[in-house]
């Protein structure tokens, strides 16, 4: 696991669809799901439910990310 994966998984999430949340990070869309999937292989937990209309956050996903979000926001007032 990396700080990009979980900027990946936080960008995706907000935008609710992969490709969006790769053009906002100017990546293609293979790269962030592919990102993600790892992360999810790794922690053993299904963060995403993938759907023809985009993704949504399973239950897990949504904890996970709360989780997500505290980490990085502490990371970012560490280092000031």
């Amino acid at each position: 696991m990396d700080l990009r994966q979980l900027r990946y998984v936080i960008t995706a999430a907000e935008a609710g669809n992969f490709a969006r949340g790769a053009e906002a990070l100017q990546l293609n869309t293979s790269t962030i799901s592919r990102r993600i999937g790892k992360l999810e292989e790794e922690l053993g937990l299904t963060v995403f439910e993938r759907g023809p209309a985009g993704v949504r956050l399973t239950p897990t996903g949504r904890a996970v990310i709360v989780h997500v979000k505290r980490c990085l926001r502490n990371l970012r007032w560490s280092s000031a």
